[in-house]
């Protein structure tokens, strides 16, 4: 008795979207599902997967900072309930927007003018410290509306650091002239005083510190996390725990994510991925963004110095990374709470086509230029579908997205082109009807 004949795979509807997962840069277009996006530029990923293009890049002020300076620095400080100030440092100059107009608030500051001094900053309590790294600069004390003042940061224990948080009471001071592997912080009732002994080491190059909540302190260096918490003792304030054996390799792209619903976690990259660290052993989360159509283009020599700042108001993250070439060009997106990426987001080459620093600046990431020097960008005007240089000079955002191209009849069916030959003897005139 024979068998029946095998069923015929039927082609199914090509029903794409809604994108629900995000962009995939790691699988070819075949390989992906049907709420997969294969390549996305300059457009977001909706709350309900649907794609659309990006807000337009705007200058906050037309007129450039400190003579078209390049901006290394800049961010909004938070005095107290009532006061609020937003700055940046262009040049060798600190800068406060006053009424839409920058004004030089550098005083007497020594501040070093160059694109790899590259600004960190952090809230003391209503109180602006930042560090740069460069051996003879200051110790930016910002400490009302008004002009620097000369700090005394550290109680003359260092003369310069490269990272600097607040957490526990205290500024933090890491990697620096006492020690690049090395964090220092002030006692707990004055951010002017520390004592000779109050540092702790990770045993290598500290490459970045932040606060993991107000329960731990992580330093991190290239192959360490460590964690400070508190012990409550006060002649030994804090324990040091080893948690993970992958930290970052850029002290500027860590972010604290404190959401509803998921894990308190820090973000950051490392030479091959974006990783997210949770208390444990750091884990990667972009392998996404791996492969010959994204990940492999980006300039690992110029990873140490890329950055990303927080987009709270879309539950965003934003990395810039150097894409093919050597300058921080091209920020790509992480959405935390829907764990799905989406970008890059490129500007037009005619205008500016890269950036030094980042930071949000009422709700909204703002990015500071790099060729385009002197101007801070709000990176999400939603007036405008063109990007702007100086408010005249403008440039069509260049937007676009590829689906998925999964395969008409399942996943498990491989698709291939087949050639047949067919052969008969005439004896009659015939209709001849081939299908596949």
């Amino acid at each position: 008795m024979s068998s029946p004949p095998e069923a015929t795979p039927e082609p199914s509807p090509h029903n794409l979207g809604p994108w629900m997962r995000g962009c995939n840069y790691s699988l070819p277009a075949e390989e992906l599902s049907p709420d997969e996006l294969f390549s996305v530029r300059n457009m977001i990923v909706g709350s309900g997967g649907e794609v659309f293009q990006r807000p337009a890049f705007v200058p906050l002020i037309n007129a450039q900072a400190n003579g078209a300076s390049h901006i290394t620095g800049l961010g909004e400080q938070v005095f107290s309930a009532s006061s609020t100030a937003t700055f940046c440092v262009a040049g060798a100059k600190f800068l406060e927007n006053v009424n839409g107009t920058w004004t030089d608030r550098t005083n007497s500051e020594t501040i070093t003018a160059g694109t790899g001094n590259l600004w960190n900053f952090a809230n003391a309590n209503g109180v602006l410290v930042g560090v740069n790294g460069v051996n003879g600069d200051a110790l930016l004390h910002w400490s009302a509306s008004g002009n620097l003042t000369g700090s005394g940061l550290t109680g003359q224990r260092v003369s310069w650091a490269t990272w600097v948080e607040w957490w526990d009471s205290r500024v933090w001071l890491g990697n620096t002239s006492a020690g690049t592997d090395r964090s220092y912080h002030t006692s707990n009732t004055s951010i002017t005083s520390a004592g000779v002994n109050d540092w702790f080491s990770v045993g290598q190059v500290l490459t970045g510190q932040k606060a993991f909540g107000q329960q731990a302190l992580a330093l991190h260096g290239e192959t360490v996390i460590q964690m400070l918490v508190p012990t409550h003792n006060a002649s030994i304030p804090y324990r040091r725990i080893g948690r993970s054996s992958k930290g970052t390799v850029a002290g500027r792209s860590i972010v604290t994510i404190a959401a509803p619903g998921i894990p308190l976690q820090q973000l950051f990259v490392r030479k091959d991925g974006i990783y997210r660290f949770t208390g444990g052993e750091a884990e990667k989360i972009s392998w996404k963004l791996d492969g010959e159509r994204f990940w492999d283009n980006v300039s690992k020599a110029q990873l140490p110095d890329s950055f990303a700042a927080e987009n709270p108001d879309r539950n965003e993250v934003w990395f810039f990374l150097p894409v093919g070439g050597t300058t921080y060009n091209q920020p790509i997106i992480y959405n935390y709470l829907r764990d799905v990426w989406y970008g890059p987001h490129v500007v037009a080459s005619s205008l500016y086509d890269d950036w030094l620093c980042a930071a949000p600046i009422g709700g909204v990431i703002h990015a500071g230029g790099y060729s385009d020097s002197g101007r801070v960008y709000k990176m999400d005007f939603t007036d405008s579908l063109n990007d702007s240089q100086d408010g005249t000079v403008t440039a069509a955002i260049s937007a676009e997205f590829t689906t998925g191209a999964p395969p008409p009849i399942g996943a498990d069916v491989m698709n291939r082109w087949l050639f047949a030959r067919t052969s008969y003897d005439v004896s009659g005139h015939y209709g001849v009807n081939v299908t596949h």
